[in-house]
């Protein structure tokens, strides 16, 4: 399991890699914004940079996957994110906007939400 602790202070990101080995020996490892993490830890580090923002709105965000190969990443909006009218605009203008600046690869952003609701 990989846990992303940021520090907004610092501009850090922490990564733990496997929390049940993580202690006060510090066996995880403190990166600069981004730098020399996989895709997949990058993506998680800028949702928890959003998360915030979301959260203040009554919403949150659950990353459902990422395709390394395409470079989309698949998202669940839920809470009052989940049912807002414009959860598109806050999709595409906002998240996806931020994700594909900070992250290198990726290519869309897309929300299994709306797919699941529309079914």
């Amino acid at each position: 399991m990989t846990t992303v602790v940021i520090d907004h202070e610092f501009l850090t990101i922490t990564i733990v890699r496997d929390t049940r080995v993580c202690s006060q020996d510090r066996d995880y490892v403190t990166i600069g914004w981004l730098n020399g993490a996989d895709m997949l830890e990058k993506v998680l580090a800028t949702i928890e940079v959003i998360r915030p923002v979301l959260q203040a709105d009554g919403g949150d965000i659950e990353l459902i996957g990422v395709d390394e190969e395409t470079g989309v990443v698949s998202v669940r909006l839920v809470g009052a994110c989940g049912t807002c009218p414009v959860s598109t605009q806050t999709l595409k203008g906002g998240i996806e906007r931020i994700m594909r600046d900070r992250v290198d690869g990726v290519t869309e952003v897309i929300d299994v939400g709306l797919v699941e609701n529309t079914i």
